[in-house]
């Protein structure tokens, strides 16, 4: 809503109509009222209409050089969207493919170890093979003289002796 101020500008009183609050109204009042009697201090043959026309070239001035940087902080804030923009898409590939990688990964570990287990395995049932016969009959007839032997290793101990550390 509208509201009539009356204002002091170096001592020149005037009447404004303005809905901005009573409290800009008051900022803005201040800050031209200082430059005026700033100028009036500096210079003494300038007039007080002289510097308030002085002051509002000045406000003109900076008004048209901020505009003028807005539109370039604008200009650049869009540029900056449009690279975000490609670098979040960059990054969503990224993490697609390091999810895919992970997957890839977790996969071969599992193989890794499937292929290890199995060459264990293997390596655990594919001792060298004798005659079965002869295995057999030579294993009952050697046990007692195994226990005699000057390694003094039972038939038990053989068996541990086949398993190597990795294999318990």
């Amino acid at each position: 809503m509208k509201q009539k101020y009356t204002i002091t500008i170096a001592d020149m009183e005037l009447n404004v109509i303005s809905e901005a609050p009573t409290e800009d109204i008051e900022k803005v009042v201040g800050v031209l009222d200082r430059r005026v009697r700033s100028l009036l201090l500096k210079n003494n043959n300038c007039s007080k209409t002289e510097a308030t026309l002085l002051c509002a070239l000045d406000f003109c001035a900076d008004k048209l050089q901020m505009k003028e940087v807005i539109e370039n902080l604008v200009s650049d804030l869009e540029e900056q969207k449009e690279k975000n923009a490609v670098l979040e898409e960059k990054l969503s590939l990224l993490e697609k493919n390091i999810e895919k990688t992970e997957k890839e990964c977790a996969r071969l570990q599992a193989e890794n170890k499937r292929l290890m287990f199995n060459g264990q395995v293997y390596k655990q049932e594919a001792p060298e093979k004798t005659e079965p016969a002869k295995a057999e009959s030579n294993q009952t007839a050697e046990a007692p003289a195994d226990n005699n032997s000057p390694k003094g290793r039972s038939r038990v101990g053989e068996m541990f002796d086949l398993l190597t550390f990795t294999d318990i």
